[in-house]
């Protein structure tokens, strides 16, 4: 039973591994290009490829990625906190999740409201 217990735990890490790899990929991706929007409190992202500004949250202990039209996109479950900081055209993402801290650095450059 122990070594059972053991696998699931490393499985479980392993998915949640794959799940973060997964979020840092869409976000410094070359498909979308982000750059980081300036002006506001919110996190919010342009994308020259897709021509759409692009909202990232957390809410319900889920972090969502939205469009300007209607829906979201799913990224992260079961996050305890999410926060971000920019500096110096560097996107830093901070996470909890099931009880375990993440950290990316991805390289963003930054759009000014009225580009």
């Amino acid at each position: 039973a122990l070594k059972s217990s053991s696998t699931m735990i490393k499985q479980t890490r392993a998915s949640d591994n794959y799940e973060w790899a997964q979020f840092v990929d869409l976000i410094g991706s070359d498909n979308l290009s982000l750059e980081y929007v300036t002006g506001e409190t919110l996190i919010r992202f342009y994308s020259p490829t897709k021509e759409k500004i692009y909202r990232l949250f957390c809410e319900d202990k889920l972090i969502r990625m939205t469009g300007v039209e209607a829906g979201y996109i799913p990224l992260l479950y079961d996050v305890n906190s999410f926060t971000t900081k920019y500096e110096d055209t560097t996107l830093t993402i901070m996470v909890e999740m099931k009880g375990q801290s993440y950290i990316c650095h991805i390289a963003m450059p930054k759009r000014g409201m009225g580009e």
